[in-house]
């Protein structure tokens, strides 16, 4: 483990800013040279080409997850004979291989490579929704949810591991906000595509309307998955839609994002990496935040469709929390909901309320940090090993 002297820290610095502000650290990599111009250029190839890809890819996940709701307006219940809570069961089967499995197929990513193992479930997934259109009795409908959270459980921890090793941190965090925008427009979409399937094609080939919205959207999927299952590349240094030199400046802006801040080997045991975690006060944060966000993600989507029917409103306006929020809906509180209206109210409040709570403490910390850093500095205080959210040199971005 090196250790990092406080009379080199300028230089390293002002690399980190170099890297913080989009710039880059040098002029080639490994022997291929290139401008600044080329380093923007691979940037916005990347959006263009990777992340909107990925988020096509949640867009058609969010959509075929959620169908149910619409399927359920459609008729679904009355054509499968369900009753009671088997509505809610059907939905929480879907989140069980989906929770087991999301980091397992972070592993796979890392063996099969991206290129393979992303088109291949996208495909997949659509062809378990167009079975949904084909299912007879209740249990086949388990089965179906139960396959479809087991192939969409890779989608979303592997599409933000593939795209940390494209962009460099502090961009990071706009990609993935663009990408998890793509819930709100699936929802809005559903709704209007439901409206137009089942008003043209209901009964059509002896198939009831909510069989076309599987198969429709199901196809969908599987096309979306043939249609791009060449643009994903292995790695960023097999990306074929970068130029040479916008290759180099990709790669070179990585490593000096990645060496900016972290100077020796991390030495740190799983077991103490994993206390680190726990005893971090910004993590309980992000998981309340993202326990919160659950509610309008995962549990009310499948409602309000079925509730505006019940309420004798336009169909066109269906549109689409974890498993714990799905039974806040019990059918014997129907169409009001108490339950769940009140944990949506709750939900709803509590977002208002945390992200400014939260920015004002890293703000806090960061200031802490400057001041512990210029007593620091004033001693000439040898400062070493690996830089975390934890070192006094690190500062949050928000």
């Amino acid at each position: 483990m090196s250790d990092i002297d406080i009379k080199d820290r300028s230089s390293q610095v002002e690399d980190v800013n170099t890297v913080e502000k989009g710039g880059l650290a040098r002029t080639s990599w490994k022997g291929v040279a290139f401008t600044e111009q080329d380093g923007k250029s691979a940037r916005r190839r990347v959006d263009f080409v990777l992340v909107a890809t990925l988020t096509l890819y949640y867009f058609m996940s969010y959509l075929d997850r959620s169908n149910l709701g619409n399927a359920k307006v459609a008729g679904i219940e009355k054509d499968l004979n369900m009753k009671g809570n088997d509505y809610n069961i059907a939905i929480s089967v879907y989140f069980v291989p989906y929770i087991l499995l999301e980091y397992p197929a972070t592993i796979m990513l890392k063996r099969a490579g991206p290129d393979r193992m992303l088109p291949l479930l996208v495909g997949l997934w659509g062809i378990v929704t167009m079975c949904q259109g084909f299912i007879k009795s209740y249990s086949s409908l388990l089965v179906c949810r139960f396959f479809l959270g087991a192939l969409e459980s890779g989608l979303t921890p592997c599409s933000v591991v593939l795209m940390s090793m494209y962009v460099r941190r502090f961009d990071l965090q706009k990609r993935i906000a663009v990408f998890f925008a793509m819930i709100s427009l699936a929802g809005a979409f559903a709704g209007l595509l439901a409206y137009a399937i089942t008003k043209d094609l209901s009964g059509k080939h002896g198939y009831e309307g909510w069989r076309w919205i599987f198969l429709i959207e199901g196809g969908a999927t599987i096309g979306v998955a043939l249609a791009t299952c060449w643009i994903l590349p292995r790695s960023p240094a097999t990306a074929f839609w970068l130029s040479a030199p916008q290759r180099a400046a990709l790669l070179a802006g990585l490593q000096d994002d990645n060496t900016a801040y972290i100077e020796a080997k991390d030495e740190t045991g799983l077991l103490k990496g994993f206390n680190a975690i726990l005893t971090n006060p910004v993590v309980p944060v992000y998981l309340f935040l993202n326990a919160a966000t659950g509610f309008f993600t995962n549990g009310l989507p499948y409602y309000i469709p079925p509730i505006i029917k019940v309420f004798k409103l336009n169909s066109t306006c269906s549109n689409g929390i974890g498993l714990a929020s799905v039974w806040a809906f019990r059918a014997s509180e129907a169409p009001s909901y108490y339950a769940g209206s009140c944990l949506g109210l709750t939900s709803a409040v509590l977002l208002c309320v945390t992200p400014p709570v939260a920015a004002l403490n890293l703000l806090r910390i960061n200031r802490k940090r400057d001041r512990e850093m210029e007593s620091l500095d004033a001693g000439h205080v040898h400062v070493e090993g690996v830089i975390d959210d934890r070192d006094v040199r690190f500062r949050f971005s928000y």
